[in-house]
């Protein structure tokens, strides 16, 4: 199964405050998956600190060196849990490559005047075409999912995730935004269609 990179990016009010507070427990949620693996002797993984534009990342990833193929490693390779702390802002990401495209496109943005949406805690958006793209490459996937907790036929199965491929490209984007005004909690969901 193939997945997608991943991250969640917080804003921090007293960053100085808390950076090794973040740093320690994520080093300590790393040694807590380390131990437990150990434990079931598995491979545990490697921290390592690479700096990226003078912001520090903690990047923890399974190491390749005991591996001849590289060719067609097993899905944990994929995942590379990643920390950093570019600016005020905290970054978990599923992998340090898009840790790193985080911290230049949060340096890009810092650099300009941001004004952040008013009254809005809560932002999620997603393209209509990647989403499918996503989908598409894990159709075999999701397809044997269907058929062994619907207990589906192939064919009801791939009907199913087919037709949901098709509905994700009817979308160009689609973006729910969460919020308070004057003390009520607001949700507001807009749609772009893509009807080509």
């Amino acid at each position: 199964m193939k997945l997608p990179a991943f991250a969640m990016i917080l804003r921090l009010r007293d960053e100085e405050q808390y950076d090794e507070i973040f740093e320690e427990a994520w080093q300590k949620a790393i040694g807590l998956i380390n131990f437990t693996r150990g434990q079931q002797a598995m491979p545990g993984l490697i921290i390592d600190r690479p700096i990226h534009k003078d912001t520090k990342l903690t990047v923890a990833y399974f190491s390749t060196a005991e591996i001849e193929n590289k060719t067609k490693l097993a899905q944990r390779f994929n995942i590379r849990p990643s920390l950093t702390m570019p600016g005020d802002y905290l970054v978990l990401s599923s992998t340090d490559s898009l840790a790193r495209d985080i911290v230049d496109a949060l340096g890009r943005e810092i650099e300009r005047t941001v004004k952040p949406l008013a009254e809005t805690h809560s932002l999620v958006e997603l393209e209509g075409v990647q989403l499918a793209s996503i989908l598409q490459a894990n159709r075999q996937t999701l397809v044997r999912g269907d058929m062994v907790k619907k207990g589906s036929t192939q064919e009801e199965a791939e009907g199913g995730i087919d037709l949901l491929i098709t509905l994700a490209k009817f979308f160009k984007s689609l973006k729910l935004s969460i919020g308070m005004h004057e003390g009520t909690t607001e949700a507001s969901l807009e749609m772009k269609l893509n009807l080509q």
